[in-house]
C-alpha cells in the first residue's frame, strides 16, 4: 500500500477543481471551439487525469462535477474510494475475475455490479489498467431532466402516470437509487464516460467535502473513505458520525 494513495488525514478541506497542481480549470468558449477543431478537450483531458489516478486523490476531485446520461443527471454530492489489492471491502482485492473486468480497465471507464441482487451500483475506474480501483457514484444533486428521474424512480407506474412520487431529494440519494434515477445498467458496462451519451461539466468553484466511513461493507469499515459535499442536502441519510472536519478540494 502506498502512503500517498490510500490514507486520508482527517481536516475538513475546501476543493477547487483543477487541471493539475493548484491551476484552475477555466475553459472559455474560445478554447472549447479551439478544442473541438483540433481534436482535444480540455474537460474530457482533465477527466482522465483526474480518473488516473489512485481512487482516494480521484474520489474528492470528482465532487461537484455534473454527470449527465442522455441529458439526465446532476452534480455529484456523495462518493466512495475502493483501493484494489488493499482494501478487502473492494471486488477487486482478491484480482480480476469475469465481473470486475472493467474495474481492471482503463481509467474513467464504467464499473456495474448488482447489489444483492437488487440495485445497479455504478463506479468509476480509476488508476492505469490492471490496478482495480474505483470510485463508487453514492449520491447526486438532480439539476437536469428531472421528470425522467422521477419517472423512473416512481414506485409504481400505470400507462405513464406516477401513482406514488418519490420525494426529489430521495432522487438520486444512494447508489441502487442514482443509477436507476440515471437509467443506468449493465448495458453501460465499460463505457466510456467521455463518449456519448454522457455528458461531464467540471465544477465552476470549489467544493467543500467530509469524510466518514465507507457504507454497507463488512471489511476495512474504520476507513474514512466515504466524500460527501459539506452541508449538501441530497447525500445518502447513513448514519455515521464524520471522520473529518471540513475539507477543500484541491
Amino acid at each position: 500500500m502506498k502512503p500517498d494513495d490510500c490514507q486520508v488525514s482527517g481536516i475538513k478541506r475546501r476543493r477547487e477543481s483543477t487541471v493539475s497542481g493548484e491551476r484552475e480549470l477555466h475553459v472559455s468558449a474560445d478554447q472549447q471551439l479551439s478544442a473541438v477543431s483540433d481534436g482535444k478537450d480540455p474537460v474530457n483531458n482533465t477527466l482522465k487525469e483526474i480518473t488516473s489516478r489512485s481512487a482516494l486523490k480521484a474520489a474528492p476531485e470528482l465532487l461537484g462535477w455534473t454527470l449527465l446520461v442522455n441529458g439526465v443527471g446532476g452534480r455529484i454530492v456523495e462518493v466512495e474510494a475502493y483501493c484494489g489489492s488493499d482494501d478487502p471491502a473492494s471486488h477487486a482485492a482478491k484480482g480480476e475475475t469475469a465481473r470486475t473486468v472493467a474495474m481492471f480497465g482503463p481509467p474513467g471507464h464504467l464499473y456495474i455490479y448488482r447489489s444483492f441482487g437488487i440495485h445497479w451500483c455504478v463506479n468509476i475506474t480509476c488508476q492505469p489498467p490492471g490496478v482495480g480501483e474505483g470510485v463508487l457514484l453514492r449520491a447526486l444533486e438532480p439539476t437536469h431532466g428531472l421528470d425522467t428521474m422521477r419517472q423512473r424512480r416512481s414506485r409504481h407506474a400505470v400507462d405513464g402516470n406516477i401513482s406514488k412520487a418519490v420525494s426529489d431529494k430521495m432522487l438520486c440519494s444512494g447508489p441502487g437509487r442514482l443509477a436507476q434515477a440515471l437509467g443506468l445498467n449493465d448495458s453501460y458496462y465499460g463505457r466510456d464516460l467521455i463518449e456519448q451519451p454522457f455528458q461531464l461539466i467540471p465544477p465552476s468553484g470549489r467544493v467543500e467535502y467530509e469524510t466518514t466511513p465507507r457504507v454497507g461493507i463488512s471489511q476495512a469499515v474504520e476507513r474514512p473513505w466515504r466524500f460527501v459535499e459539506s452541508g449538501s442536502p441530497w447525500v445518502s441519510p447513513a448514519r455515521f458520525k464524520k471522520c473529518s472536519s471540513l475539507r477543500t478540494s484541491i
